[in-house]
């Protein structure tokens, strides 16, 4: 067990895990869907893909040295290639506004941050959750990752509407116990994805304009291209 706090008060933390105190407390307080963010894999390679596009923006503003972003870069490609999505335990509904979300990428990832550094986990003055992994952000920022998930399920949802549409399932309604109906209503659900693909290059641009540091921006397009060059890979 490893020891780590917080504003509350210590906390044992099993070494195995790579969350940490904020992932606990939200674990605890947040019992409400039952279902854990790490059946959702796209939106946490998402994450990880704002956190690595970050990081590289602090290194290159002089937030933090060489070291550091390397121990975060791994963290982060890791994730992106799927790995460690079992440490997203927190329930995908939880107050707070998605911080616990946020906190749960900055922890994995600053642990295993420290383990490519050399150190034990929860080591945090070489590699800490808040300073360092989520430098010169807030929830709000990190979950930009909402728009690149899009991005990458974006086919998905076109390819499930052309496997499903001459399919048949059974429905109810006020009068009828068991009638039969198609599913091509997929086909709609892959219309609607495709009209929010049409936005996102514009909406993506306006908000890199908006950063108040050019540099992030730059990062923010290269993530997106990134993701969208894994989705092609698939």
């Amino acid at each position: 067990m490893r020891i780590e706090h917080d504003l509350l008060a210590d906390k044992a933390i099993p070494d195995e895990l790579y969350y940490g105190v904020q992932t606990a407390r939200a674990l605890e307080n947040f019992h409400i869907s039952g279902v854990p963010i790490s059946q959702y894999p796209d939106l946490i390679r998402a994450l990880a893909m704002v956190k690595l596009a970050a990081a590289r923006a602090n290194y290159e503003c002089g937030q933090f040295g060489e070291e550091i972003l390397h121990g975060i870069e791994g963290a982060c490609q890791e994730l992106i290639d799927g790995r460690l999505h079992e440490q997203f335990k927190v329930d995908l509904i939880q107050g707070g506004a998605g911080t616990s979300t946020n906190m749960a990428a900055n922890e994995v990832i600053a642990n295993r941050a420290l383990e490519f550094m050399g150190f034990a986990k929860g080591q945090y003055q070489h590699c800490d959750p808040h300073n360092h992994v989520n430098c010169s952000q807030s929830t709000n920022d990190a979950y930009w990752a909402y728009h690149l998930r899009i991005v990458a399920g974006h086919c998905g949802s076109l390819a499930q509407g052309r496997r499903s549409a001459g399919a048949t399932a059974i429905d109810r309604d006020h009068r009828i116990p068991a009638s039969h109906y198609s599913l091509s209503n997929f086909r709609g659900y892959g219309g609607v994805a495709r009209i929010g693909g049409s936005c996102r290059h514009s909406s993506a641009r306006h908000s890199a304009n908006l950063h108040p540091f050019n540099i992030f921006g730059q990062r923010a397009r290269r993530a997106r291209s990134h993701v969208e060059g894994t989705r092609t890979q698939r």
